[in-house]
């Protein structure tokens, strides 16, 4: 969830949202504290349930941790997790890796972080869209987007990866104006945004191109399309 999100919904109702992670494959895994209240984090899911485990893989290397304050692919271990998917036993086998004691982990296939000072899982995005791969940096397309979206010009934004000759790949950023920014010129919007950005994030986190669109593309679910923006515009 967006932190802009959380801190206005708070704002609104009184009421802090209390974050959980999980999927189809696993049932909830992770989760903010539900006491005390001042404990739940904006954009951390927290920490494993009772009975489940959570790691880290290192997806150059495939070594399996519990180092705090490392990055890579999440882990998890649980009895109430699913054991294989029907008749698909090749996904089935590309979904599991073991660690050195041969214990089994599902690969989630989210991108994340267990924060050093108090153990609570952050995750930084799907590794198959959210993780940008620039001149050897792993960069969480969802920390761009949540501080784009701290600036009152926009209304949504999606940041993606795309092709890059020299980079590998370049930070994109699609932005939606509010309306009443609606009118303002491309140049205009971009450098106001890009001298925004440069205040808060490191110079190599920075969008290199702006995109400013009407709206959106979305699946059937209402979630945003990052494949069709890197389809339309990776040719």
């Amino acid at each position: 969830l967006p932190e802009k999100s959380f801190e206005k919904w708070r704002d609104i109702t009184g009421v802090t949202l209390l974050e959980r992670y999980g999927m189809t494959e696993i049932g909830m895994a992770l989760t903010n504290p539900y006491e005390p209240v001042e404990a739940r984090r904006p954009r951390f899911v927290g920490a494993p349930f009772p009975g489940v485990e959570a790691a880290i893989m290192d997806n150059e290397t495939s070594e399996v941790h519990q180092d705090l304050g490392r990055e890579g692919e999440l882990l998890i271990r649980s009895p109430s997790m699913f054991s294989r998917y029907l008749n698909r036993p090749e996904a089935t086998e590309a979904s599991f890796t073991e660690d050195a004691a041969g214990k089994k982990w599902f690969m989630t296939g989210d991108y994340a972080v267990q924060d050093e000072e108090n153990g609570q899982y952050q995750i930084l995005g799907r590794l198959s869209q959210d993780i940008i791969k620039k001149s050897g940096y792993k960069i969480s397309a969802l920390e761009i987007e949540s501080r784009l979206h701290q600036n009152d010009m926009i209304r949504e934004s999606a940041v993606v990866g795309l092709p890059d000759e020299k980079y590998g790949e370049e930070i994109h950023a699609f932005v939606v104006l509010k309306s009443a920014h609606a009118a303002m010129g491309s140049i205009q919007a971009e450098k106001e945004l890009d001298a925004y950005v440069r205040e808060h994030m490191s110079s190599y986190k920075i969008p290199r191109v702006y995109h400013f669109i009407e709206a959106l593309p979305r699946n059937n679910m209402g979630k945003i399309s990052k494949l069709v923006l890197k389809d339309q515009f990776s040719s």
